[in-house]
């Protein structure tokens, strides 16, 4: 017991650190359910049932029930049950500890170059490689991203669209050992490289940015960054469309660890490395969601209740058909543009999801999908071919 109480000393000192990180402090609502989650499993030695914690609506019912019962030192079935269960606990704890260093780490290290920044010493190989839409044919790209990504699905729909011949290399999502040495640690990335020249952009919107200029056409590139329409449907992909979608596929823990069934495709990764993000990886999400995306989604003004349910999600996209397509094929008109790219590559890197399955059975977004797939697989074809 003393063992997992220093595992649960140990996992509140990350709790406490997570929510300073992010602003949320111990006395707030949200931040005080968590750490009286974490206090309660060190006090009576079991697991406050995942859809009751961190906040839950019954979490403070639960709290007060089992503070009670460990007081009195009533339910000795309990108690029996809680000592076989404790090493699970700790193992857990310890593991959750372990990510949650990796986690700060990383946010350390995201924070410690901007894309600027980094694309700025690289300035004169990216003007050479990028001279011309033949200098970029020319060059070897490749993609470094995660499958099940949103802005790395912005990235991929954008090459591929745009008949950009490259590679693709998995990054395992925890560790990242695949860009361990690249000193911006977030994905998507694409390297070029072309007769010793190398250089390598990252960050979504820079990315399609830079290479804009060489495969759309004037109006194309006009409107990427001035029509008002554009811009809106742009930012609300980042801002809305993202953010809900990463809330719903980790609204659970079971759908959390659903959200990482695309990485078993990827010999690769070892299995360990599988097992490691689906039992600790995916609480981590589940409280990152919970406690981070949910309360940047409350500023751009949703309610507990908005984001308690999907239907949410399905407005949102119902509203994008009915207000950015508006009876066109494609945002774009008779083709798909920027806006059509970028919510395709969204909504299709969650393939396989029951988010995305819910997109066709609850909303009108099926047919724009269908002629996107359609299009895409044909420029697949023709890839092939190539």
């Amino acid at each position: 017991m003393l063992a997992m109480r220093a595992a649960v000393s140990g996992a509140r000192s990350m709790v406490t650190r997570a929510m300073a990180v992010h602003g949320m402090g111990a006395s707030s609502r949200k931040g005080a359910a968590l750490v009286a989650n974490m206090s309660l499993v060190g006090r009576v030695g079991s697991v406050v049932p995942a859809s009751r914690a961190f906040g839950g609506r019954h979490s403070s019912a639960t709290i007060r029930r089992l503070s009670a019962e460990a007081g009195s030192g009533a339910g000795k079935a309990a108690k029996k049950s809680s000592s076989r269960r404790w090493p699970w606990v700790v193992a857990g704890l310890v593991g959750a500890g372990g990510v949650a260093a990796v986690y700060f780490r990383r946010l350390a290290k995201n924070k410690a170059v901007s894309p600027e920044e980094f694309h700025a010493p690289q300035a004169e190989a990216i003007a050479e490689l990028l001279a011309d839409k033949k200098a970029l044919d020319a060059s070897k790209v490749t993609l470094f991203a995660y499958s099940a990504c949103p802005f790395s699905g912005k990235v991929r729909a954008f090459l591929t669209y745009h008949s950009i011949p490259f590679n693709e290399v998995e990054v395992e999502p925890m560790f990242k050992s695949e860009i361990a040495d690249v000193p911006y640690s977030k994905v998507p990335q694409l390297t070029l490289a072309r007769n010793g020249l190398q250089a390598r952009l990252v960050d979504s919107d820079a990315i399609v940015n830079y290479l804009a200029p060489l495969v759309l056409s004037a109006p194309e590139l006009h409107a990427l960054n001035n029509d008002p329409d554009v811009l809106k449907w742009r930012e609300w992909t980042s801002q809305h469309l993202v953010r809900l979608i990463v809330v719903y596929i980790n609204q659970s823990l079971a759908s959390a660890v659903a959200g990482y069934d695309y990485i078993e495709r990827f010999d690769a990764i070892p299995w360990y490395n599988k097992l490691f993000l689906k039992v600790v990886g995916a609480p981590v999400m589940f409280l990152v969601s919970k406690f981070v995306t949910r309360s940047r989604l409350a500023k751009l003004g949703y309610t507990d209740d908005q984001l308690d349910s999907v239907s949410t999600l399905h407005a949102e996209i119902d509203a994008f058909v009915s207000q950015g397509l508006a009876g066109r094929d494609f945002h774009g008109g008779d083709a798909p543009d920027i806006v059509d790219l970028e919510i395709y590559g969204v909504i299709h890197a969650m393939q396989g999801h029951a988010v995305h399955d819910g997109l066709l059975t609850h909303t009108g977004i099926g047919a724009w999908l269908a002629r996107m797939e359609a299009l895409f697989t044909a420029r697949a074809a023709l890839a092939l071919q190539a």
